[in-house]
């Protein structure tokens, strides 16, 4: 390994900071002259903030010109991994009648006084220093859950997959304790970013001021009302001119999160095959357990199996009662730790009749209802976000058709085991093909460039399920062959769902505002 220093190493070990310089210009005030100290730019504050007071960075848009030096630096500092960086550079473009012009802008965690990453982190591994104001990441106490990511409306945090845990600028806080700027600051060759102290009672009547609750810090930021941000954008420009729009290009989609997808549709049905267990089997609660009951409960602990197969320290998951208070995470958790307890007791009283006739009806009741509610934990961890395409009313609309899937399939197994006509069969397999195209389009609809291949598939799964609803006038369904049905069942909606909740991830995207709220600017 080459011991030659770069330009980024020498930058970083200038002996003076800016609180140096300053010091030396105090104690030399006769060798300087007024024009030097007039010039001279303060890029942190000379002492700690007050009360109700914190750090927070200021750029000045009029001064970046996107030579990313501050990328360079944070990843240097930080020893950053290839394609991971904490902070960011974008383009603006905009125009008035008389003239046009385009920014290069830098972005990285923006401090926030309402911090939802520190809200949603089920094992409170972010803290806000009560005197700096810095929201700080606590990476032995990660567990690498990566909802803060999802939290976050700006995306901030980024996931270290060699140790499982996820990182995010800190604002340098060792250097600034030593009163040494950031990296980024110092490494800034126009002076464009610096450390400034703001009020925060200031910030947050800006941001919950009614004309500006749907406004961001910058065009297409989301919505400052959500988390409060404290990074202000100067510029002599008009920010909040509705002319502005940032340079997007390609989107790129999010992650699939497979251990969260078979989690959900694992889950999900086999609390649907218990609750059509106990309402329409014969013999819920005579023989023992019905083989429905344990189909679901299998599913159901595959699925809370596979869930931690998305952490990256599922050693430390034991901790999510500390994030019980704000972090709809830690509630799920919990709701489904209850649950599995309260299913399992539902088993041994089924095996061991336990229950009286008179209370099975209300029991049925109370095990329906924590299924209702650990469904709806769920619901709430993707709606807590604020992001679009995770909206409580289709988010519950996924889920619990999710969870009436496993109800239909108990359904079905009833008419096959029942030898009904077969013509209630034909229009089983059409109603579950219309299902599963339905839950199809849920998959895509904030997809819009994947309208052409979900229709497609579509038509191709409806014309393959005509024929095998033709095939089935063939095979006595009835008969010796009807595992060959069901199993085709089965892998049909298997399919659909899991396409339907990799949709559900890949898809989504970070809250947009609507303009640039007034404070922005000045």
């Amino acid at each position: 390994m080459s011991s030659e220093k770069t330009l980024i190493d020498l930058a970083l070990s200038q002996p003076q900071s800016a609180i140096e310089a300053l010091a030396y210009e105090a104690s030399n005030q006769d060798a300087i002259s007024a024009n030097s100290i007039k010039i001279k730019r303060k890029l942190i504050p000379t002492k700690l903030p007050g009360h109700n007071q914190q750090f927070a960075f200021e750029v000045d848009v009029d001064r970046c010109s996107g030579c990313k030096g501050c990328v360079s630096a944070c990843h240097h500092m930080n020893g950053l991994d290839t394609g991971e960086s904490w902070r960011r550079v974008k383009q603006w473009f905009g125009k008035t009648e008389s003239s046009s012009w385009v920014h290069t802008v830098t972005s990285a965690c923006h401090h926030c006084l309402n911090a939802e990453c520190m809200l949603g982190c089920p094992v409170g591994a972010y803290e806000k220093n009560p005197i700096s104001g810095i929201v700080k990441h606590l990476d032995d106490q990660c567990i690498g859950c990566e909802y803060c990511i999802w939290k976050c409306p700006y995306e901030v945090p980024e996931y270290h997959s060699s140790h499982g845990v996820v990182r995010k600028c800190d604002m340098c806080s060792d250097r600034l304790g030593m009163q040494i700027e950031p990296a980024c600051v110092q490494a800034c060759p126009h002076d464009a970013i610096r450390i400034e102290t703001v009020d925060q009672p200031t910030i947050a009547e800006q941001t919950n001021y009614d004309p500006h609750l749907g406004q961001g810090m910058y065009p297409e930021a989301a919505p400052s009302s959500i988390t409060k941000p404290t990074t202000i954008y100067r510029s002599t420009k008009e920010l909040k001119s509705a002319q502005w729009s940032p340079m997007q290009g390609n989107q790129t989609s999010q992650k699939a999160h497979w251990p969260l997808v078979i989690m959900l549709v694992m889950t999900q049905w086999g609390l649907g095959m218990i609750i059509g267990n106990m309402f329409w089997t014969e013999n819920s609660f005579r023989g023992g357990p019905s083989i429905g009951f344990l189909l679901g409960l299998a599913l159901v602990v595959s699925g809370l199996i596979s869930s931690a197969l998305h952490l990256g320290q599922p050693t430390k998951a034991w901790r999510f009662f500390l994030g019980l208070r704000t972090s709809w995470l830690s509630r799920e958790i919990l709701a489904f730790t209850l649950l599995s307890l309260l299913l399992f007791a539902d088993g041994m009283c089924q095996w061991l009749h336990l229950i009286p006739p008179n209370y099975q009806g209300f029991w049925q009741w109370i095990v329906t209802a924590s299924i209702a509610s650990a469904v709806m934990t769920s619901v709430m961890i993707y709606h807590d976000t604020h992001r679009p395409s995770w909206r409580m009313p289709l988010t519950s609309m996924r889920f619990f058709s999710t969870l009436a899937i496993g109800l239909i399939l108990l359904l079905w197994e009833g008419f096959v085991r029942l030898e009904l006509d077969q013509s209630w069969s034909i229009l089983m397999a059409l109603f579950l093909t219309l299902f599963s195209g339905w839950k199809l389009q849920l998959g895509g609809i904030f997809e819009p460039c994947r309208w052409r291949i979900l229709v497609g598939f579509l038509w191709g799964l409806t014309i393959s399920w005509i024929w095998l609803v033709t095939l089935s006038e063939l095979v006595n369904v009835s008969g010796p062959h009807t595992w060959v049905w069901k199993l085709l069942v089965g892998l049909m909606l298997v399919s659909c769902d899991i396409i339907e909740r990799r949709q559900f991830f890949i898809s989504t995207r970070a809250p947009v505002g609507h303009g640039v709220g007034s404070w922005a600017s000045g």
